[in-house]
């Protein structure tokens, strides 16, 4: 009886986890879009944290000091983390102003940056990324009145990778779902691709934090401000190189945003967070973490109960992975989980979130 308990229960949590989506698509049907105020041009400090990204800076450069957004507004600000590979020389080359570190993790480095700027609106934007020429403009329109953060649509630059497709369709879903989640409440995430903010709601980033973006979303939603993404801001981001960069990059982020939850636990189905607390942070961000093991359940359970229904699923799952390029990216996100709660229990990741460089 027990085991019907619990396939029943891991059933009904996979079933909400996707319906999920629709749920919030059907609500903001009666929520109002966010206004932009077009006319407020603050002066900003864009913060670029750096680590061995010669192969991206001088297009990162060139790309923020290109935007649209008065010259003499913004100030651009590379916090250099010791870079050994020509990063260093790059950034003198192009004469934006520099504060070189010794090698001490993206955390400390953001701190760095947020401290040094004499703004009171701030952007970090990670170095192996582009920002649409409008990025800086919407963003500080819509900083104010109970948003704490703005961040933009990621979307993937063409890489022949066999899983391509479906990782495409899945990033424009998931960014997709952000945007509602905006419209809803606070976005299940913020992501250190690009984040405007302003520095009398965020100054710093804890000492015990393990991943900024998703750190920054949690403070800014306990001071009862919400995490938005405006649908006109775009980042560009080249995927990394294969299959196993990309098991390894999604691993780490999992394994932090674990030990991350484990520290604001009080916020899951918590009615003070409205919509964030109840639905969006439990099915976007927590249930999830669990589904390899309730999906694995579920099918061993059909094994020992009904070989035929078992076949029947499992002739499903194979061609799914085959015919539906979607389904098949999901694999690999479940098999990264797997992996990430692996180093959980084997406390592999550490405080400090410093930069684990991947090839792309």
């Amino acid at each position: 009886m027990i085991f019907i308990i619990i396939f029943a229960l891991c059933l009904v949590i996979t079933l909400g986890i996707f319906l999920y989506s629709p749920f919030v698509k059907l609500v903001v049907k009666i929520k109002k879009p966010l206004i932009r105020e077009n006319n407020r041009i603050p002066y900003l400090t864009v913060i670029i944290p750096a680590y061995n990204e010669k192969e991206f800076m001088e297009e990162k450069i060139k790309n923020t000091l290109s935007l649209d957004y008065p010259k003499k507004k913004f100030k651009v600000i590379v916090i250099d983390d010791g870079s050994t590979d020509g990063t260093t020389e790059i950034i003198r080359k192009l004469n934006v102003s520099t504060i070189r570190t010794k090698r001490n993790g993206k955390i400390n480095a953001l701190n760095i940056g947020i401290k040094s700027a004499k703004t009171d609106f701030v952007v970090i934007t990670d170095a192996d990324t582009t920002l649409s020429r409008n990025a800086l403009k919407n963003a500080v329109g819509k900083l104010g009145k109970g948003i704490g953060a703005v961040g933009g649509i990621t979307k993937l630059n063409y890489k022949p990778l066999f899983y391509f497709k479906g990782k495409n369709i899945y990033n424009n879903s998931d960014w997709n779902l952000r945007y509602k989640e905006s419209l809803l409440d606070s976005t299940c995430g913020l992501d250190g691709k690009f984040i405007a903010f302003r520095k009398s709601d965020f100054d710093e980033f804890p000492e015990e934090t393990h991943v900024d973006d998703f750190e920054m979303t949690f403070i800014l939603r306990k001071k009862g401000l919400r995490c938005i993404i405006d649908s006109e801001i775009s980042i560009y981001e080249t995927p990394v190189s294969g299959f196993k960069e990309e098991i390894k990059q999604i691993r780490r982020r999992t394994a932090y945003t674990i030990k991350t939850l484990f520290r604001y636990y009080y916020f899951i189905f918590n009615p003070h967070y409205s919509y964030f607390g109840m639905f969006t942070l439990p099915f976007r961000r927590v249930l999830t973490l669990f589904l390899p093991f309730m999906l694995t359940y579920m099918l061993m359970f059909m094994l020992f109960s009904n070989l035929l229904i078992f076949y029947v699923l499992m002739i499903i799952v194979l061609v799914s992975a085959v015919a539906y390029k979607k389904v098949s990216y999901l694999y690999i996100i479940l098999l990264s989980i797997l992996l990430a709660w692996v180093d959980i229990a084997t406390n592999r990741p550490k405080a400090g979130a410093a930069w684990g460089k991947l090839k792309r």
